[in-house]
């Protein structure tokens, strides 16, 4: 399968001066790894780049071609954004070296439907978003997927051992994380609402008893009457 193309520019323009750059609509992004020698500050379309990441992620290789050059390997290793208005302010470019093993987080696409939730009635749980794999660059897969029909009754539970790599890869997150689980629902019990009737009756208790006991100062009254006849 084909790797998806990217290509950028030599970038002369560092330090505060690249706000410029991003409003021209270019992202400022390096270059660096195994496969190079030192850092390559890089200039690329920003379009292009969010067109590109949306398809690759960050565990796709790429072809990235600068100033029409021979295209190079790379992976996309670290994206910066605004902490504010959320927009892409840098990129880092990974060049690395295709005959080494490289350690890499790749998303899970979760597949499928889960039996335990659909018919037992259970609810699906989704723990974890990428698994750590080890493989050769050109071996890494965009997405691991983790079918979810295995899930069947309330209780189960997929873990990291469970799902296939593809071949040449092994498996760097611990075998029994757990990926996906079917969970009991939790009821809600709904708070106790007092019978009307038996508030009424409480009310007619309380009122009789006002009634039928005399205050102290009525009683002192009647004992000083007594005393005066």
């Amino acid at each position: 399968m084909a790797r998806l193309q990217m290509s950028a520019q030599a970038r002369t323009v560092l330090g505060k001066r690249v706000r410029r750059l991003r409003r021209e609509g270019l992202l400022p992004a390096v270059v660096y790894g195994p496969a190079i020698r030192g850092v390559q500050a890089i200039t690329l379309s920003t379009r292009e780049f969010e067109r590109v990441y949306a398809r690759a992620g960050s565990a796709t290789l790429l072809d990235l071609t600068i100033e029409g050059g021979r295209a190079r390997p790379v992976l996309i290793h670290q994206v910066q954004h605004d902490p504010t208005r959320r927009n892409l302010v840098h990129v880092d470019f990974l060049a690395p070296d295709m005959q080494a093993d490289l350690t890499v987080a790749v998303p899970l696409a979760f597949t499928g439907e889960a039996p335990g939730a659909t018919e037992a009635g259970g609810l699906l749980t989704q723990v974890a978003s990428e698994l750590q794999i080890r493989a050769l660059p050109d071996r890494i897969p965009a997405a691991l997927e983790v079918d979810l029909s295995a899930l069947t009754e309330i209780g189960a539970q997929l873990t990291a051992g469970q799902v296939p790599l593809p071949e040449g890869a092994a498996l760097v997150s611990p075998e029994d994380e757990v990926l996906a689980r079917i969970d009991q629902p939790v009821v809600e019990q709904e708070p106790e609402v007092e019978d009307a009737a038996d508030s009424e009756e409480i009310d007619r208790t309380a009122e009789g008893q006002e009634t039928a006991e005399p205050t102290a100062e009525g009683a002192g009254d009647r004992d000083d009457s007594g005393d005066n006849a």
